[in-house]
């Protein structure tokens, strides 16, 4: 009777919906193998809570405070960090003040040896009831990667805090170097910081999850109290504490701080409390166990952003009038704004020397402010226009006493003889003396809302943008001179006032005198380092650091001092050029490829078309059918099983999957890996045996084959930097893989490609890539020893080597191949590790060339003399190439064929005039004229029609022009952007100016030409961005790649010669037109899509996964932290969701070491749903390859 039971059983059951997925068709069949199953070890996960104190951490505090402490620098090493801790434990949290500090440094034992942590640290601060050193206070987290120099790692982190403890009141503290509107917190591991943009989102998340504003948000960082970081700032935070001058090494006296909020509840009095406590510190000079404040060059301050406003209005019906008053000239001459108080003696910078030859340069420069009301004053004494004088009268009035609402200043003069206390007001302001900063300073909010940009392109020489009509007319040879307006103030765009304001045709003495100064002092205290923005601009510009920064003797009666330099972060995974590597494919293969391209062309006509859709409906149906029949009869045989399980079967099975388990796990056997992979009937009855172990397993196998893969290639020895950089990500201690035993130390790698047989090139250049001790140091030494800027010599052996990763080891590098150059080393094996340091160096020698060449020929033609060219060629080059370049007009220099292309190859590199920034109402135009002739442009090719056509059809895209600093483009899903910086170079190289982009349409036409395949590149991210649908899709490499396919194929058809014209003028000169070209060559001379995908992905994202990366390493971590959920009691299991940062489209919104990083703060259902999403057939890395395979 049974039997019979089963038979009908088996004949009705398949008729139910075969296809819901709520069916748990296999839950007996668990039933049936749950006795013999093998239950995986569990990590053991270490006890955290060290703390001797008794206090308990409550769910609710008045207060929190929050303090995002980076110490993975010189301040992390010289213990700093761990000193502030041990000053909070004086204190700890308290009944009213949680007290919590994310945390992450690099150590150095008395010996002087360096280690790196494992990832940042939560501390719940607890009182230590005695001087001890040691830091005491409860490990409440973890953070395996602990990037301190990113802004989502600041925002999560403090939003966890807020989750568990739900303060009433919050303080908020980031703590580290500072660099004005430049950013903060420099990570020098990951390389990483937080520019004050970004510091602006993460404190959005921020109080949108605290449900308000910020009450307070404090800086213990050098330099950040500036009136552009305020207003970055404003709309996020009640009020902001900082400095205008660097911090001390002591920084904040954190104990006086937690005193002073446990007696008082109001915020106000907290924030004026703050500057009070801070300057008693220092003027007294306080000790404690853990240091001394004995540095009286100090100061602090505390604004209101609701008076920010305010501010703002009054600062603009100033700068209206002065631009505009006689007394401009007044005003802005070097006596009055270089006798104004600046910071760090005015000089700003931290320098280094580069050898005999390259220590002219400045690196790691930091932006030039004074104090704003100390100027104004200043100015004041000078003017003579009595309404300026009233608008200067209620300016300073309303930054001291409504904006500025608590300022103090040490007893202590600077270099110049100014005292802090008398001559510091609480707001710094962005003041250079020779060049404009426009790819960071255009980029702020406070340039979009202020017109102090025009006062400073003015002051400089420049143009006022059209909100202060201008005009310009050439002179002889060519050279802008000083015309006045015309009568009726006419112009192509808004404007209200008539100021002038442009480049003049002087002698070549006038121009280095106006650029004559006082003298600097190096600051002898700590400086903040800025060593995430060492490298080169986004022209390609050297920024190699200067030995000098003093009074240069121009002539007789003329002297000039080096004005402030910028710099512009510049990574090699951007935009590098890449090496072109031998590729060998023949022209009929490539000819092949393209007649094979799956690509649509124009010669599809509506007649095929219609044809084609009544064959492709009958298809389909015909598909769905067989799908249906085929599932059908899949769910049959399982149920079958189910019903009649055969026990021989499944004891196999498991004896299978054990053996697999052995293989991949232990062995890291890739032949198994691809056995797993490749077999699905195989990965189907393991699935059944054990559902997490087979998905584990299969995650490992994507990783080890994709691993073996990188490995196996052939690379050309200028690709092993690049792999350097794609094994760094890969194998940094946070990622999964490194539960197979692989990261660290990195030789385990080799030790493993050597028991799979590798060939011993592909080890060799695996030992480079993974720097090898014995590799990068060839000496013999068995310890080495290099200078980490404040914090001095620290030493390294081939055992601190062994337990670094590659990310760590390319980090200690790059300080070894800084010190290389100081000692006037420019060529070494060392500095050949380093991509960026040898396109540097490369480019300052070219460019050093260029500068000789160009004013040996300027001294022929008598345009300089012999003593103005000896001043010139004391200067920074950098400085020299922009002085050069204003005499670029005279007598022809420019046609010379002997110099034309010195003349190019400087005005590519050179900083912009000021005529040349491209201000906003011109980026506006601009945008507008891109936007809506980009469809004629981008149409000239079948690549770009077809691509238009499908993201916009007859609608006009919204394309924008603007600094986005760092990057050439992006767009955010629908607009967008194009760098200005791009744009400016453009204009420099050609000889327009930012008026040609309204005015000159062969200069929009060229332009549009010019950056036709970034628009292209962004419009294929969108284009499959949405084919990806609504899925989780994070950034993986080959995203991004098959943006630049579609940019190279484009590129490859674009066969007329305005394209050709514009981009053979660009060739060397640009970095972007270099990339755009070598990307088409290596399209062209590419084996398949597939080739040129993975070649792309690792020389320009290095530092994204693969997408099947992303999808193993993302499924380990969920299924790792669903098994340890699954031990924890009910009340863990609620509070892990009752304290979560991470819920329902919020997990989508994460990259995949997002997800790595903060998985324990992700609900249970989102993981649940996660995991269903990634391991189903319609997962992100399914979609993904198959929109390639319709690209190729």
């Amino acid at each position: 009777m049974n039997n019979i039971i089963k038979i009908l059983l088996f004949i009705l059951l398949p008729i139910v919906p075969l296809f819901s997925e709520e069916n748990d068709l296999l839950s007996g069949y668990d039933d049936l193998i749950k006795n013999t199953q093998k239950i995986e070890n569990q990590q053991v996960t270490a006890k955290i809570d060290r703390s001797t104190s008794s206090v308990v951490m409550k769910d609710k505090y008045e207060w929190l405070v929050f303090v995002f402490m980076n110490g993975v620098n010189d301040l992390g090493v010289l213990n700093f960090s761990k000193n502030d801790i041990n000053e909070m434990e004086m204190v700890g949290s308290t009944d009213k003040v949680a007290m919590v500090v994310e945390s992450n440094k690099i150590d150095r034992d008395s010996n002087r040896f360096a280690s790196f942590s494992d990832g940042a640290v939560t501390y719940f601060v607890t009182k230590d009831n005695s001087n001890s050193k040691d830091i005491v206070s409860k490990v409440i987290a973890q953070t395996p990667d602990g990037d301190m120099g990113s802004y989502k790692h600041f925002a999560i982190s403090a939003q966890k805090a807020i989750k568990r403890f739900k303060p009433d009141k919050l303080l908020v503290i980031i703590w580290n170097h500072g660099n004005g509107y430049f950013g903060i917190s420099y990570d020098d591991v990951s390389g990483n910081s937080i520019s004050v943009p970004q510091l602006k989102s993460a404190l959005k998340s921020i109080s949108k999850t605290y449900g308000k504003k910020i009450d307070i948000f404090a800086m213990d960082a050098c330099l950040m109290q500036m009136a552009e970081v305020v207003g970055e700032l404003k709309d996020e935070a009640k009020y902001i504490v900082a400095s205008e001058e660097m911090i001390p090494g002591a920084g904040y006296p954190y104990d006086d701080i937690l005193n002073l909020m446990n007696k008082t509840s109001d915020i106000k009095s907290v924030a004026r409390g703050m500057v009070d406590v801070y300057d008693n510190a220092y003027s007294s000079s306080k000790m404690t166990a853990f240091g001394r404040y004995n540095d009286k060059s100090t100061t602090l301050s505390a604004v209101d952003t609701s008076k920010y406003d305010e501010f703002i209005s009054a600062f603009n019906r100033w700068i209206e009038k002065a631009i505009n008053s006689d007394d401009f000239k007044t005003i802005t001459d070097k006596s009055v704004t270089e006798n104004a108080f600046f910071f760090l003696n005015g000089e700003q910078r931290e320098t280094i020397d580069i050898g005999v030859s390259m220590n002219t340069q400045t690196e790691n420069i930091m932006t030039r402010t004074t104090d704003l009301v100390d100027y104004l004053k200043n100015a004041r004494a000078k003017m003579k226009d009595t309404e300026l004088i009233s608008l200067t009268d209620n300016l300073i009035n309303v930054i001291t006493k409504k904006l500025v609402i608590s300022q103090k200043g040490g007893d202590y003069q600077n270099s110049t003889g100014l005292s802090y206390r008398d001559r510091t007001y609480g707001l710094a302001i962005y003041l250079p003396s020779l060049r404009y900063d426009s790819n960071r300073y255009e980029a702020l909010s406070f340039s979009k809302v202020s017109l102090w940009d025009e006062f400073v392109k003015k002051m400089l020489g420049g143009k006022i943008n059209s909100s202060i009509s201008s005009s310009a007319s050439h002179g002889e040879d060519g050279v802008i001179v000083d015309d006045e307006a015309s009568e009726d103030g006419s112009s192509s765009l808004p404007v209200n006032s008539t100021t002038t304001a442009k480049k003049s045709s002087i002698s070549p003495k006038d121009m280095l005198s106006a650029f004559s100064a006082g003298s600097n002092t190096t600051a002898t205290s700590l400086k903040p380092t800025n060593k995430a923005m060492a490298s080169l601009n986004a022209s390609g510009s050297s920024t190699i650091p200067s030995a000098s920064n003093g009074v240069v003797k121009i002539s007789d009666n003329i002297v000039a001092k080096p004005s402030n330099v910028f710099s512009t972060t510049y990574t090699e995974s951007k935009t590098l050029k890449p090496d072109i590597t031998k590729l060998k494919a023949s022209k009929s293969t490539v000819a092949e490829k393209k007649s094979g391209s799956g690509l649509s062309t124009n010669t599809d006509n509506k007649e095929s078309k219609s044809s084609s859709s009544s064959d492709s409906f009958i298809t389909r149906s015909k598909n769905a059918i067989k799908s249906f029949a085929s599932s059908a009869i899949e769910k049959s045989k399982d149920l079958y099983e189910k019903v009649f399980p055969d026990k021989e079967k499944i004891n196999a099975y498991k004896n299978r999957l054990d053996e697999f388990e052995v293989e991949i796990s232990t062995k890291l056997n890739v032949v198994y890996a691809d056995k797993l992979v490749k077999d699905l009937n195989l990965q189907k009855e393991l699935l059944k045996i054990d559902k997490a172990r087979t998905n584990k397993l299969i995650s490992y196998s994507n990783e080890l084959i994709e691993l073996d893969r990188i490995v196996s290639r052939n690379y050309d020895p200028k690709e092993l930097n690049s792999l350097s950089k794609t094994l760094e990500t890969r194998l940094d201690k946070s990622r999964m893989i490194c539960d197979l035993r692989i990261c660290i130390p990195p030789e385990k790698l080799v030790e493993w490609m050597d028991a799979q047989g590798k060939q011993s090139v592909n080890i060799s250049n695996i030992e480079i890539a993974i720097r090898k001790w014995e590799k990068v140091f060839t000496d013999g030494l068995y310890v080495e020893s290099v200078s980490w800027a404040q914090a001095g010599t620290l030493k390294f052996s081939t055992t601190s080597w062994s337990n670094m990763s590659i990310k760590e080891r390319n980090a200690v590098l790059g300080k070894f191949i800084e010190s290389e150059l100081q000692n006037g080393t420019t060529s070494s094996a060392l500095i050949a590790m380093s991509d960026s340091r040898m396109s540097q160096v490369d480019r300052y020698n070219e460019l050093s060339i260029a500068v000789d060449n160009v004013s040996q020929k300027m001294l022929d033609m008598n345009i300089l003399n012999s003593e103005e060219l000896k001043a010139i060629k004391s200067k920074p080059l950098d400085e020299q190439m922009y002085i050069l370049s204003n005499f670029f007009d005279r007598g022809g220099l420019k046609n010379d064929k002997d110099v034309s292309s010195y003349v190019n190859m400087i005005n590519a590199n050179r900083s912009s005039f000021t005529s040349e920034v491209i201000d906003a109402n011109k980026r506006a135009a601009l945008s507008s004229y891109i936007s809506a002739s980009a469809k004629t442009e981008i149409s000239k090719t079948s690549t770009g029609k077809n691509l238009y056509n499908q993201l916009y059809t007859d609608k006009k895209p919204e394309i924008s022009v603007e600094y986005i600093n760092g990057v050439e483009s992006l767009n955010d899903g629908n607009k967008i952007t194009i760098d200005a910086k791009i744009v400016e170079q453009f204009l420099r190289v050609n000889g327009y100016t930012a008026d040609d982009l309204i005015k000159n349409s062969v200069a929009k036409k060229e332009l549009l030409t010019y950056i036709s395949p970034l628009v292209v590149r962004e419009m294929a991210d969108i284009s499959i961005s949405k084919s990806m649908g609504d899925t989780y899709s994070p950034d993986v490499r080959e995203k991004y790649s098959a943006g630049l396919l579609y940019q190279a194929k484009y590129t490859e058809e674009r066969k007329d010669e305005a394209f050709k014209t514009i981009f053979d003028k660009f060739s060397g000169l640009s970095d972007y037109a270099d990339k755009v070209m070598t990307l088409k060559r290596n399209y062209e001379q590419s084996d398949n899509t597939d080739d040129f995908i993975e070649t792309s992905g690792m020389r320009y994202y290095s530092n994204m996964p693969s997408s099947s990366s992303a999808k193993s390493e993302i499924l380990i971590a969920v299924q790792k932290e669903l098994e340890r959920r699954s031990t924890l009691s009910n009340k863990e299991k609620k509070n892990i969701d009752k304290y979560s940062v991470f819920s329902g489209k919020d997990v989508y919104k994460l990259s995949p070491y997002d997800i790595t990083n903060h998985i324990k703060d992700i609900k249970t259902d989102d993981l649940i749903a996660l995991e269903k999403n990634l391991t189903s057939d319609d997962n992100f890395d399914s979609k993904l390859s198959s929109v390639i395979k319709g690209i190729s």
